[in-house]
C-alpha cells in the first residue's frame, strides 16, 4: 500500500498520479500513474511505485549548480552542427553524471519496511524520474 506524501514535495505515488499531473511528474510518470489507478480499480495487478518530481530535478540541477552549468554549456548553441551539439550533450551529461546527489530522506522512507539508515529496502518499489528513460528497481 503506497503511503501517503501529503508532507513529501518530491515523490508521488503512481496510485495518486493522473493525466492531470503532467506538469508534476512529466506526461510518462502521469500516465503510468492513470494506468496504475484505472487497471487496478478493474482488478488488474500492477505493481505500487512511486515518480520523483519536476520539482525535486529542479532542486537537484540548482543544488549542484548544473543549471548554471547546462547555460554556459548551451550558451550560442547552433542546432545544425551536430557535431557540436553532441559535443555538448556529452559535456552536460558528465556533469550530471558528476555531480553529487542529495541527500533524499524522502526517497528512502518512500520504500515500505525501509528506514533510512537501511541501504536496502525489503522489497522493490519501482520508480521512475520524469527526467530519464530508465526505470530504477
Amino acid at each position: 500500500m503506497p503511503l501517503p506524501t501529503t508532507d513529501v514535495a518530491y515523490i508521488r505515488w503512481f496510485a495518486e498520479l493522473g493525466l492531470d499531473d503532467i506538469s508534476l511528474v512529466g506526461g510518462k510518470n502521469a500516465s503510468l500513474g492513470e494506468m496504475y489507478r484505472t487497471l487496478s480499480a478493474v482488478g488488474v495487478r500492477v505493481p505500487p511505485g512511486f515518480a520523483i518530481t519536476a520539482d525535486a530535478y529542479r532542486e537537484f540541477l540548482h543544488a549542484a549548480h548544473l543549471d548554471q552549468k547546462i547555460a554556459a554549456v548551451l550558451k550560442d548553441l547552433h542546432p545544425h552542427d551536430i557535431a557540436n551539439l553532441r559535443q555538448r550533450g556529452r559535456q552536460v551529461r558528465q556533469a550530471m553524471l558528476a555531480a553529487p546527489l542529495p541527500a533524499a530522506p524522502t526517497m528512502a522512507s518512500a520504500w515500505p519496511g525501509r528506514s533510512s539508515s537501511s541501504a536496502t529496502p525489503s522489497r522493490c518499489i519501482p520508480w521512475r524520474c520524469w527526467t530519464t528513460s530508465a526505470w530504477t528497481m
